[in-house]
């Protein structure tokens, strides 16, 4: 399968910051976790002892008003 975008994130950002009233750094955390999410358990680090997984609870915390349900 050919990719679409050398770079995920990026085209996210691309895309998304131009057409929402979240600010840059909002979307960068939406992209790492829709990123942690795909991944899911199917990529780890083995430390040996236990394994690392891209576990991300991710809180978005912004003022009244900038879209962020809609993010």
């Amino acid at each position: 399968m050919t990719r679409h975008c050398s770079n995920w994130l990026q085209s996210y950002l691309k895309y998304a910051i131009p057409v929402s009233e979240m600010e840059e750094r909002g979307h960068r955390w939406i992209g790492l976790a829709t990123v942690a999410a795909a991944l899911g358990r199917k990529v780890w680090i083995d430390q040996v002892t236990f394994k690392w997984f891209p576990n991300m609870y991710v809180v978005i915390v912004s003022e009244a008003g900038m879209s962020k349900t809609t993010t």
